[in-house]
């Protein structure tokens, strides 16, 4: 019987083994990891299942739990069964921020206490907490991704791939805001400490602004209906037309290649959350325009991006894109590919990525 890898997430769409499908995986960012995990690991007589799939299996006797080691995405109840019925913790993972993994964050010296390995921002690495720490680099292209760069004087102005999120949303029914409010009380301290480093009133902000003057193309779902915002960002997008909400993520670089700037705005400000956004700006050959992780030129070079943190409002941002001249440009954009084919960019790799986990797992497994 072979060893079995178990990617135990609770997310449905995932499940039942889909994330293993190359077509699909493709369709969501960081997913196309796991394909390529699975390729690796058959190369090794192993096999990688969802952890929906082994469950029932368990359930059927059709597996033996000692054979199964645990992959886990944040406080999976699929991966603490596993766990419990005598499957290995082998890997923890978190692809999402504080601000929508708070229980997980909060209660992560818990969750981490089983697995010898962590793949996490770097915000969350601490000695105190058991395991290794490995920082999370997020896997956002394949090695084989060059393109044709189209000529900058061709292009469009500015766009943004990104949904209608809002941190905190406005019109839910009157008893949900009263027990928010009640339990945002409660724990006042984190709630203060979201709202300070989210960044959606900030991605907002830049989006109000570029739309009035009609400088921006949106893409992404949810734009079109914005009752969940507060009342002044539903008044400051008024002027926004929403370019296409179809665009899938695997067509992203494609979208992104016929625009000069891209507005590539974490959710959250934390050290070490760099995301898809910047890297995918910087695989279509667009200039990022980008905030996010307070450290993030330890991850990407400051002359590959524009960084938002040096200027005072939108309108100086604005002054600054149009001044940039083309061989300014072509500078900005030679430093983002030379950054993705070296080896700090290769880290993001999706080929990387998978190289790494398969050997933690093995690891694990005391299998070399």
């Amino acid at each position: 019987m072979v060893f079995t890898a178990v990617l135990c997430t609770d997310i449905p769409e995932f499940q039942q083994n889909q994330v293993l499908n190359d077509d699909f995986a493709e369709q969501y960012p960081g997913t196309p990891i796991y394909p390529v995990l699975a390729q690796l690991l058959a190369q090794r007589s192993w096999e990688l299942i969802t952890g929906d799939v082994a469950i029932t299996d368990l359930s059927a006797g059709r597996r033996d739990p000692q054979r199964l080691f645990v992959i886990q995405e944040e406080d999976s109840i699929l991966g603490q069964e596993i766990i419990a019925r005598g499957g290995h913790p082998a890997v923890l993972l978190c692809g999402e921020s504080p601000l929508y993994a708070t229980g997980f964050y909060k209660d992560l010296e818990r969750i981490s206490e089983p697995f010898p390995h962590r793949i996490l921002f770097s915000g969350a690495h601490s000695n105190a907490l058991h395991g290794a720490n490995h920082t999370l680099y997020f896997p956002a292209f394949h090695r084989n991704h060059m393109r044709e760069q189209r000529p900058w004087a061709g292009r469009s102005f500015l766009a943004m791939m990104a949904g209608n999120k809002y941190y905190r949303h406005a019109d839910v029914p009157w008893p949900d805001r009263i027990t928010r409010g009640f339990r945002e009380f409660i724990h006042r301290d984190t709630s203060r400490w979201l709202e300070d480093n989210q960044l959606h009133d900030t991605r907002l902000e830049l989006v109000s602004y570029f739309s009035t003057a009609g400088r921006i193309d949106v893409f992404g779902s949810g734009w079109e209906n914005r009752q969940h915002l507060p009342k002044r960002w539903q008044a400051g997008l008024q002027s926004l037309q929403e370019f296409d909400p179809s665009v899938p993520y695997s067509r992203k670089a494609d979208t992104l290649s016929q625009y000069k700037f891209a507005l590539t705005l974490e959710n959250f400000r934390y050290a070490g959350y760099v995301t898809e956004k910047i890297i995918d700006a910087l695989v279509a050959g667009v200039i990022p325009v980008y905030l996010g992780a307070p450290d993030i030129s330890d991850f990407v070079p400051a002359a590959a991006f524009v960084n938002l943190e040096d200027f005072s409002s939108p309108r100086s941002l604005e002054s600054f894109l149009d001044q940039l001249s083309p061989n300014q440009a072509e500078e900005m954009l030679l430093a983002g590919q030379d950054f993705l084919s070296s080896p700090s960019g290769e880290l993001f790799s999706i080929e990387n990525r998978a190289e790494f986990l398969a050997q933690l797992i093995l690891d694990v497994a005391k299998v070399d």
